[in-house]
């Protein structure tokens, strides 16, 4: 396991490999369906980025986008853990999302540098939109996931009490504002 892990983004042709990330991350009551996860990897407005070491996904983040984006999931194979790739995988998608540009309801960009808006062809120019933020649940137990996400600017905005199940807790909604907005 000395090889560096490689991010790329994910597509529905990393399914079945996100299910199987899925059962070693997430306990049985946590995970999401088969069905739920090849819906996230294939809708227009969600990005996933995988770390693959050896052709082999050992984590993965997705996000809902919009502009207020929505971290829909992290994880890290117990293999991997503790060697800064969740920390890799979060800062790289905020990274990403800062080049997001959003074009209502038809498309979603990633920018690069000498990124230009497509021409219209015909009638009016659709607004071109920014994410501004980035917005989170985790449960209020998770202290590993909190000082993350702490120390990539999120603050605590508010609490859904009971939200998550088995065990039943707390969820803390997180947020944070994207630079370059």
């Amino acid at each position: 396991m000395n090889t560096k892990p490689v991010i790329e983004t994910m597509t529905g042709a990393d399914l079945f490999a996100a299910i199987e990330l899925e059962a070693e991350i997430f306990s049985e009551s946590d995970r999401w369906t088969h069905s739920m996860l090849a819906e996230e990897l294939t809708l227009p407005n969600r990005l996933y980025l995988g770390a693959y070491a050896n052709k082999q996904l050992i984590a993965m983040i997705g996000v809902r986008l919009g502009i207020d984006a929505e971290l829909m999931t992290i994880g890290v194979h117990p293999a991997w853990r503790g060697r800064g790739l969740a920390t890799r995988l979060l800062q790289e998608m905020l990274d990403t999302l800062t080049r997001v540009r959003l074009i209502t309801g038809e498309h979603i960009f990633i920018a690069e540098a000498d990124w230009r808006p497509p021409k219209p062809t015909g009638g009016i120019e659709k607004p071109i939109r920014r994410v501004e933020r980035i917005i989170l649940e985790v449960r209020a137990s998770n202290a590993p996931a909190i000082k993350l996400y702490e120390s990539h600017g999120f603050k605590q905005v508010s609490k859904i009490p009971r939200y998550y199940h088995r065990p039943e807790e707390d969820a803390l909604i997180m947020d944070r504002a994207l630079t370059g907005v």
